[in-house]
């Protein structure tokens, strides 16, 4: 990281990242350019661990390309404000972010995938109750993302 001085390492405020962007780009390799999509997440942190969920449908490029190379980049931003100046130059935003890798497993249990399907909607909803119909869970992939390593960064 270039600006050492916008780097993020307490825990906390790292978490709070996680918990106040509300969508993730996935980054994955497609020959000779990478292949990027925004996705819903959710998140679990075990100790110092962070795993993410994602869902899709079972086919596509999303899919073929995990298959092939489970291997991710992840981005998660979130611009609070841009902030003018007279001089283009002197322009910036207040944000905060998070860069990582990660690798990709594809959870096949109906308890599993409710579990993390429960983590990205819990993410989004005031705490509503959650009911699945399981049929619906098992037409839907849903993946599991270990954070390998990451950085947070932020200007506030």
């Amino acid at each position: 990281m270039r600006r050492k001085d916008r780097a993020i390492t307490d825990p906390a405020r790292i978490q709070e990242i996680f918990d106040r962007c509300d969508h993730l780009v996935l980054t994955m390799e497609d020959g000779d350019y990478p292949y990027a999509v925004p996705l819903s997440f959710g998140y679990k942190k075990t100790g110092d661990q962070y795993t993410l969920y994602v869902h899709c449908a079972q086919e596509g490029k999303k899919m073929d390309l995990l298959k092939q190379n489970p291997n991710v980049g992840l981005c998660l931003a979130r611009t609070e404000a841009i902030l003018t100046a007279d001089i283009a130059c002197k322009y910036s935003a207040r944000f905060e972010s998070v860069i990582g890798t990660g690798k990709v497993t594809f959870l096949t249990g109906l308890e599993e995938k409710k579990e993390a399907l429960t983590h990205i909607i819990q993410k989004y909803n005031d705490g509503a109750p959650i009911t699945f119909q399981e049929a619906a869970v098992e037409k839907t992939a849903v993946a599991a993302i270990s954070l390998l390593s990451y950085e947070a960064k932020a200007n506030f």
